[in-house]
């Protein structure tokens, strides 16, 4: 199901983008809230909370599919 999705929407990489960088314009993800702490490897603590790439809407925990405008959400690594 998630690749029937990506083969209908398509992804175009720009002249000076890498690939990841236009699949997360073009595939709807949660993106989590940050803060800076030196304790954490990298020094950034991920928070539960997290934002549709989609719409906006802010969530206490990632779902499936956006509560808000029903996008359904893919993993990015």
């Amino acid at each position: 199901m998630k690749n029937q999705q990506l083969k209908k929407k398509g992804v175009h990489v720009g002249k000076h983008e890498s690939a990841y960088e236009a699949l997360k314009k073009s595939v709807p993800h949660w993106i989590h809230h940050t803060v800076e702490d030196p304790s954490y490897v990298g020094g950034i603590k991920y928070l539960p909370e997290c934002d549709c790439s989609e719409c906006g809407y802010t969530s206490s925990t990632e779902h499936d599919v956006c509560p808000h405008c029903g996008a359904k959400m893919h993993q990015l690594s």
